[in-house]
């Protein structure tokens, strides 16, 4: 287990909540970090920021991410405000307080899969942010395990887990950019946005790799 980057999961924070258009909750908060984490193990083969998250009471949890959370709150950067929940419970809500995020600022590939997370998650409201966190392969594995009203809390989240890779075609790949393009919102299915989102990518690359090769 590999030593977990703070500055990395502040950046992360911050991005979500400058692009997330509306404040987010703790548990919200939780899984956009866990869905950016996984998807960024799916597409390098290694993870981004170290964090290991362990399955909690509402999905994938890591304590890390509250207690950065906490010193961003104190320099100011983010504003938490507390309130009573249906339950009478404590619940947070999270909004960005400062302009300038330039410190904050995610490399080319973070910034890459934290955009298109925050696109996926955009019009979802709280119980769509789970079922999407719940859909993922690692996720969906444990909850198969799960018997009625059982749930294997600790359990370490295995981010290497994934569906059969989805084969891409050109075609496909020009009506995913057309869709995103329009950002229509009947744009077929999870897997084929992500795969040809992620497919765009890695073209980009493969280009930016052959130019430098021939560059004197």
């Amino acid at each position: 287990m590999g030593e977990v980057n703070m500055m990395k999961i502040e950046n992360l924070l911050v991005f979500f909540l400058e692009n997330a258009h509306r404040s987010l909750g703790r548990t919200e908060l939780m899984k956009y970090v866990y869905l950016f984490e996984y998807y960024f193990q799916q597409l390098f083969g290694e993870a981004y920021s170290g964090l290991t998250f362990e399955r909690y009471l509402y999905g994938p949890n890591h304590t890390e991410i509250v207690q950065t959370v906490m010193k961003l709150e104190a320099e100011g950067v983010i504003f938490v405000t507390t309130y009573k929940n249906r339950y009478n419970g404590t619940s947070y809500s999270h909004s960005l307080q400062t302009d300038d995020t330039s410190f904050y600022a995610l490399d080319e590939k973070a910034e890459f899969v934290a955009s298109f997370v925050s696109e996926e998650l955009r019009n979802k409201d709280y119980n769509g942010v789970i079922e999407a966190a719940y859909a993922t392969p690692p996720m969906a594995n444990i909850l198969k395990t799960e018997g009625a009203g059982e749930k294997h809390l600790g359990r370490l989240i295995d981010m290497s887990e994934s569906k059969p890779v989805y084969k891409s075609t050109r075609e496909k790949r020009r009506l995913a950019r057309q869709r995103l393009q329009e950002q229509d919102t009947s744009r077929g299915t999870d897997e084929e946005y992500y795969a040809n989102l992620l497919s765009q990518y890695k073209e980009f690359e493969d280009l930016r790799k052959r130019v430098s090769n021939v560059e004197i």
